[in-house]
């Protein structure tokens, strides 16, 4: 379970490092949804 934590932490910290992410989409896109694993390719 410690390992699966760990596992989630990182990924909040690599997502919170792309900071423009956290800011809203365009009213025309309605949502965005980003995955952290395909931008570390």
């Amino acid at each position: 379970m410690r390992e699966h934590w760990r596992a989630g932490y990182r990924d909040t910290k690599a997502t919170l490092e792309h900071r423009d992410w956290l800011e809203p989409p365009p009213e025309s896109e309605g949502m965005v949804i980003h995955d952290i694993h395909s931008a570390r390719d």
